[in-house]
């Protein structure tokens, strides 16, 4: 399992019919060529729903705060209609309540103390808020609130993890539209470390009448069950932070699906599932593309494909330097395979340029496919020289090499989805679309004396900058991932991203350790509990090496690919061209 580890309706009265959620649009053009930002097919909303997003920022958690407030905005993304802000609690100013539609509020520091002009507004105001986490207490035991008759709910405090080591039992296992969905836990024996996240704050409903319990969460050890998401007049409260510890079977899937209601746009239930063969390169053998061409049988797929091969320290050649790219004679099989992927259904995202850096191992071997390209992982911080005209640089030369091959590329894949913050807006203004999670920090920078951040670029106030001179010095070095159960059109960095959400196959004898161990049946798992997302998605990748292990039983071969394709089907969903992907408006929610 692979981890990512870090510590009400608005009221719009208009009930018209469903609008599906984003599909496949047959008029783009069939090569998916990618268009410059401000030239893509954009839905121009009818509505404009304004939501402020508040995170904590005190103390040595405060960093955190700045990324979950991102996530959330990331989140809201997925609504074309949706201006999102993002902003310290503490710089809260009075009336912004009632300048929103809705307000979230992502309460990671325990004991970080809200505004006093905050509380005012929230006590004033009728208008949607969506209270994430921690601090609750702060309202809901301030007699000026009147917490217990306004929203007929107790506050009765917070519970963690009882027991020890590997016995360890917590809050830990949402019910939410009949599916369960799980907080991560993991004991190491070896050290006696524990990893996880079990804060839930306790709310007794006084008032069955006026309180709905939207999904419950449920004790490990007692099988005792307490309300997970409640709503209560125009509150929305989430009884812990759904976005630590994000795995791909987690409660975070009932917060993304809920982002709906929260914001009061609904989306017709659909089922997508999307496929990607991972790290198509030159040295990869061509039989195993005529094997996935069988498999898929005609369905939309995509090929990530690195146009350059390089195996600087001689690791598959008797010591001796070695490097090829499409276009030279020794790939031509591989080429012509290519072209039969693409008349078999395939589109081309670009996977990096050589998918490694230089002669130094990154952190495996240097060779194609294995190592980092854009991130120094032994040091785990940005490559030495990083900067936005070496990251644009290096993938228009991967362009051109496509360009050479005659094929073109839609969008962009972070090769390990690693990169710095500087090299993910050099993507973005390259291609506007990553397929891929997404890695996300903290920051702000400076152009010709003015200082951007996150709100700029979500404004359009950003898009037209020169961010080969900007000054990137301040950035916050750490950075989380998130995974997409949908897609969303503009993320932080101002790009679309097409999710990927199930992973990929990884037998026990390819794991690290051992929650990396993910098998074609976890992957199904996956592809099921996702199904509680109205605009459900299964997307999920396969590496060529896996494709080539017919001995693994429950990960690698092409039969385990046609099982994992089938078995995806028959939980409802249906394979589209990523490429073809477009947005389309939601329609309000009514009272």
């Amino acid at each position: 399992m692979k981890v990512h580890v870090s510590r009400a309706p608005v009221a719009l009265a208009l009930v018209l019919a469903l609008a599906a959620c984003p599909a496949p649009d047959p008029e783009i053009d069939p090569a998916c060529r990618e268009l410059p930002w401000e030239e893509r097919p954009l839905v121009e909303p009818q509505l404009e729903v304004r939501a402020l997003v508040l995170h904590d920022s005190s103390g040595p958690w405060g960093d955190l705060g700045a990324i979950y407030g991102t996530m959330v905005v990331n989140l809201l993304g997925h609504f074309p209609e949706v201006n999102a802000r993002l902003l310290p609690v503490s710089r809260y100013t009075e009336g912004d309540l009632f300048e929103h539609d809705v307000t979230f509020y992502v309460g990671v520091v325990y004991g970080e103390l809200l505004p006093d002009r905050l509380e005012r507004d929230f006590a004033a105001s009728e208008r949607p808020f969506v209270w994430i986490g921690q601090n609750l207490w702060q309202v809901a035991l301030d007699p000026e609130q009147d917490f217990r008759r306004r929203y007929g709910l107790e506050y009765q405090g917070v519970a963690g993890n009882s027991g020890q080591g590997a016995d360890t039992t917590f809050f830990s296992t949402v019910h939410y539209q009949g599916e369960r969905l799980h907080k991560y836990f993991h004991h190491d024996p070896a050290t006696g470390a524990v990893e996880n996240d079990p804060d839930v704050t306790l709310l007794e409903v006084l008032d069955p009448e006026r309180v709905e319990v939207v999904a419950e969460i449920e004790h490990s050890g007692t099988g005792e069950r307490v309300p997970y998401v409640v709503r209560s007049g125009n509150l929305w409260y989430v009884a812990d932070n759904p976005m630590t510890y994000l795995h791909e079977v987690d409660r975070y899937l009932v917060f993304t699906d809920l982002m709906h209601d929260f914001v009061g746009l609904d989306h017709e239930p659909s089922r997508r599932a999307l496929f990607r063969l991972e790290d198509v390169h030159p040295w990869v053998a061509p039989e195993t593309l005529e094997q996935v061409i069988e498999v898929v049988d005609g369905r939309p797929w995509n090929l990530a494909l690195t146009p350059v091969f390089a195996d600087p320290l001689g690791v598959y050649n008797d010591e001796a330097e070695w490097h090829f790219d499409l276009n030279d004679p020794q790939a031509s099989l591989l080429r012509e395979q290519i072209a039969a992927a693409r008349a078999s259904g395939a589109e081309i995202t670009l996977h990096g340029y050589t998918h490694q850096l230089g002669r130094t191992p990154n952190p495996y071997n240097g060779v194609t496919g294995t190592d980092y390209e854009f991130w120094n992982a032994v040091d785990n911080e940005p490559i030495p020289g990083d900067s936005y005209d070496w990251a644009y640089g290096r993938v228009s030369d991967a362009v051109a090499v496509l360009e050479q091959a005659g094929l073109a590329a839609w969008a962009f894949e972070v090769p390990h989805y690693q990169a710095s913050m500087v090299d993910y807006f050099a993507f973005a203004d390259l291609f506007g679309t990553i397929y891929n999670q997404g890695i996300y920090t903290e920051y702000s920078f400076e152009l010709d004396g003015r200082v951007y951040g996150p709100n700029d670029v979500l404004s359009g106030g950003a898009a037209d900058l020169d961010m080969a001179h900007a000054d990137f010095s301040a950035l916050s070095l750490y950075s989380e991932s998130q995974i997409y159960p949908y897609p969303v059109e503009r993320d932080v960095y101002g790009q679309r991203v097409i999710p990927e959400n199930l992973r990929n196959p990884t037998p026990a004898e390819l794991a690290e350790v051992e929650t990396d161990v993910w098998l074609v049946a976890d992957m199904l798992d996956a592809a099921a509990a996702n199904r509680v997302n109205r605009c459900g998605y299964a997307s999920f990748f396969y590496h060529p090496f896996i494709i080539e292990r017919p001995g693994d039983v429950d990960a690698g071969g092409a039969e385990n690919l046609r099982r994992l394709i089938e078995g995806v089907e028959d939980l409802g969903y249906e394979f589209v061209q990523a490429c073809a992907l477009v947005p389309e408006e939601g329609i309000p929610i009514g009272e």
